[in-house]
C-alpha cells in the first residue's frame, strides 16, 4: 500500500467494497486541466457535484480550482475553489461574469490525504456542501439569513463549466477521481446535517448525469456526454493512488 493510500479512512471496512481505476493528477500549473466539450450547464434548478480529492500543495499558495471557466471563462458558469490563506475552511462558488459569489464554512481539510467534496442544491433551490459527510458549519452570499451551513440560492448558471480543475484565479494541485455531475436531481438532501460517503463501489451514471470521471483514463466521459480534452497532455492517470 502506497504513502499515500495509507492515509484513507473510508472503504476499508466490510467485505464489499469495488475498488476504483484509479485517479487522475493535476501538477498545479495554470495549463494543466481537462477540457469538457460541450461542457455542463447547471442552470437555475437542482444539481449535484461530487468527487473524491487529495491536496497535494498547501493552502497558503495560491487558490486551488475544483472548476471553472479557466481563463476563457464562460458568463455564468460556475467556478468552485478553495482560497489561498483559509487553511481549507472555505470553499467558494462562483457565477462567471457577474461577481455571484457564494461560500461556505467547513471543517480544516487536511493535506495529503483523501477527502470527499458534494455540493448539492435541491429543487427548493437550497443548497449546501459536504465534506466527508460533513454539513458546511455556515454559508454566506445567498438569500438570507442562511442557516445551519445551507442556504438558498437563486443563481441561474447559464454558461457551461469546462475546466476540470481550472478556474479564472486558480489550478487544482494534487488528485481527483470518482467525479460525478449531475443536472436537474439532487443525489443527497441539503437539509440533512451529513450524508453517506460512496466508498464501497465507483459512482454510476444516473439519470441527468452530464460527467463522470472513474480514473481509469483521463479523457473518458463514463456518462458518454462530454467529449474531454487533456490540455497539453499534462494530466496523468495513476492506477495505483486512489481513495478506495
Amino acid at each position: 500500500m502506497s504513502g499515500i493510500e495509507s492515509k484513507v479512512a473510508f472503504g476499508r471496512g466490510g467485505t464489499s467494497v469495488i475498488p476504483l481505476a484509479g485517479s487522475l493528477f493535476f501538477n498545479g500549473g495554470a495549463t494543466t486541466y481537462l477540457k469538457l466539450e460541450p461542457g455542463v450547464t447547471l442552470g437555475s434548478g437542482a444539481y449535484t457535484i461530487e468527487f473524491w480529492f487529495y491536496n497535494s500543495a498547501n493552502w497558503t499558495g495560491a487558490n486551488r480550482g475544483f472548476l471553472g471557466g479557466g481563463p476563457d471563462g464562460v458568463l455564468g458558469c460556475i467556478s468552485i475553489f478553495l482560497v489561498a490563506g483559509d487553511n481549507g475552511t472555505k470553499i467558494f462558488t462562483d457565477r462567471y461574469g457577474f461577481g455571484n459569489q457564494l461560500n461556505y464554512t467547513v471543517a480544516p481539510i487536511s493535506l495529503n490525504a483523501w477527502h470527499y467534496f458534494t455540493l448539492v442544491r435541491n429543487s427548493s433551490l437550497v443548497e449546501t456542501i459536504f465534506i466527508d459527510g460533513i454539513k458546511a458549519s455556515a454559508a454566506a452570499g445567498g438569500v438570507e439569513p442562511p442557516s445551519g451551513g445551507q442556504q438558498t440560492n437563486l443563481f441561474n448558471y447559464s454558461g457551461p463549466t469546462k475546466n476540470i480543475c481550472n478556474y479564472y484565479q486558480g489550478q487544482w494541485t494534487g488528485y481527483i477521481t470518482n467525479m460525478r455531475i449531475v443536472v436537474g436531481t439532487a443525489v443527497y438532501d441539503p437539509t440533512a446535517s451529513t450524508m453517506t460517503v460512496p466508498n464501497k463501489a465507483p459512482l454510476a451514471v444516473v439519470p441527468n448525469t452530464k460527467y463522470l470521471m472513474l480514473g481509469a483514463n483521463v479523457t473518458t466521459d463514463s456518462s458518454s456526454t462530454q467529449t474531454v480534452t487533456n490540455n497539453l497532455t499534462l494530466v496523468t492517470q495513476t492506477s495505483s493512488i486512489k481513495p478506495f
